[in-house]
């Protein structure tokens, strides 16, 4: 709602002044930004300028604003699409598909513009499904098997966001979650690695807030999966403590979590190999610097801007 309260001003205006806060809710404010701009007027070079103008003014305090207002373009042209498509995931999806194309280009490097775009289309996709209205029944009995139909370029993906449909099926099991992930065909664990990870970022949502969090119960269910996929699962419960955190403190439980004597030696290692690169993620370089040096020196080699 406040995504597209700020284009209404942005369409009158052309500025409106951001702040780190756009991070908040997933990002969600680019989703209704981007929403509002495509259905207002399908402009791309106007989505790219804004895009690029965000990542500018929020440099400072984020390296990740212009690459979560690509994944806007990607949910929001979803989320605007054509009524006719319902029932049809691929339909649904593929205009969102052609406009990343356009905007992003053909760079599906990880978390590069044309993926974030595209797995923006595949959020929007998900959440869709999950109401009856848009006919999405045989995504949401499967959800793998749309990811499977797709390019092998855009499968991370698409898996990745399909977690939440996953969990809605085998209602919020990690364990049987994880077997399925386990099942994904692959040539090797590129993949499934990356979205046993996504999948407890989701233990961690579900969890952080409640009065009893227990993290020994998510790191006792990584020990229960295949021994190929448990650093994998550690990998995850340290990310979603970065993702799903307050704002601002998100570190303070990640890296109390990354010196638990509960880890061994080679998931704390994995612990701060997966926050400390990404701290300018979520913060200014000085804060960066400020939360480094608290760490245990023979992890600080991670840090941002370390060679």
């Amino acid at each position: 709602l406040l995504g597209e309260k700020a284009y209404q001003k942005f369409s009158r205006d052309k500025e409106i002044e951001l702040s780190p806060k756009t991070s908040y809710c997933g990002y969600g404010f680019y989703h209704g930004f981007m929403e509002a701009l495509l259905q207002d007027t399908g402009d791309i070079r106007t989505a790219q300028e804004f895009c690029r103008t965000a990542g500018e003014k929020l440099m400072s305090e984020t390296v990740d604003a212009e690459g979560a207002c690509y994944h806007g373009i990607g949910h929001g042209a979803v989320d605007g699409g054509d009524p006719r498509a319902w029932g049809d995931a691929q339909a649904m999806i593929e205009p969102a598909m052609k406009l990343c194309e356009q905007v992003a280009g053909q760079d599906h490097s990880k978390y590069g513009k044309m993926y974030r775009c595209t797995t923006g289309a595949y959020n929007a996709i998900e959440i869709l499904s999950a109401d009856d209205k848009y006919k999405l029944t045989s995504l949401r009995s499967d959800p793998f098997a749309f990811c499977q139909t797709q390019s092998y370029d855009l499968q991370d993906g698409c898996y990745n966001n399909m977690v939440p449909a996953l969990m809605r099926l085998t209602k919020a099991d990690f364990l049987k979650s994880g077997q399925t992930i386990e099942k994904i065909p692959e040539k090797d664990y590129v993949i499934r690695s990356s979205v046993m990870s996504g999948l407890f970022h989701e233990f961690i949502r579900l969890n952080l807030a409640a009065p009893n969090y227990n993290i020994a119960a998510g790191v006792k269910l990584c020990h229960q999966l295949s021994q190929s996929l448990q650093i994998s699962c550690i990998d995850g419960l340290s990310g979603g403590h970065m993702k799903y955190g307050e704002p601002g403190q998100e570190y303070l439980k990640g890296l109390a979590f990354c010196g638990s004597d509960i880890l061994n030696d080679a998931e704390q290692g994995t612990c701060y190999r997966h926050i400390l690169p990404r701290l300018r993620v979520w913060y200014s370089a000085d804060k960066s610097q400020e939360i480094c040096a608290r760490t245990p020196q023979q992890y600080q080699e991670y840090c941002p801007g370390k060679p």
